[in-house]
């Protein structure tokens, strides 16, 4: 040291950025692919909320056909920019059974995204402000659901050679199985 005095706010001080960098280091990957879904939907969300009032208040479309229509388009294009930037990295299942199930998921999104604007209908809300509300607060919800589905359906984990070679617990071996009935060497 130098030879000045430690202070005990320095103590503390030195121990939070050790705790913090070990949280940024442990969930490293999870906050950039966050933070990566988080541009993309930025863009799918200006796609949908752009054609969606261009649809509705310049091509005259009712109000749940314009967003499903944007919500189309958007989700081509979030497609492309998920499957070879977000989840780069994550395990590929082929590219037929990926995108089937990234349709799947945005059929499902749309559904929760046109509900809030459903409800509009019956609540006598037919102002450019509570549409717009209203198809914003279905996009958030449609997104915490598609950030999910997309990583528990879509695009999967990848499984390291280390964890595929792993036996399982002697608990869960089966009794008449090979790997039971080898001695297991204690040279």
């Amino acid at each position: 040291m130098d030879g000045r005095p430690v202070s005990a706010a320095g103590c503390g001080y030195s121990r939070l950025v050790t705790s913090v960098r070990a949280l940024y280091a442990r969930f490293r990957h999870l906050i950039h692919e966050g933070a990566r879904f988080g541009v993309v939907g930025l863009l799918g969300f200006l796609i949908t909320d752009g054609c969606a009032n261009l649809l509705r208040y310049q091509a005259g479309l009712g109000r749940i056909a314009a967003v499903a229509i944007a919500i189309v388009i958007a989700t081509a294009i979030t497609f492309a920019a998920n499957r070879y930037w977000t989840y780069r990295h994550r395990q590929r299942s082929g590219l037929g059974r990926e995108t089937t199930l990234f349709f799947a998921a945005n059929g499902i999104g749309v559904g929760i995204s046109e509900v809030p604007v459903g409800l509009t209908y019956p609540l006598h809300l037919n102002g450019k402000l509570s549409y717009n509300i209203a198809v914003n607060v279905g996009l958030a919800l449609a997104t915490v659901f598609r950030y999910w589905a997309y990583k528990k359906w879509v695009w999967r984990a990848r499984t390291t050679p280390a964890e595929q070679a792993q036996p399982a617990p002697a608990h869960q071996t089966p009794a008449n199985s090979p790997a039971a009935a080898k001695p297991r060497s204690t040279v």
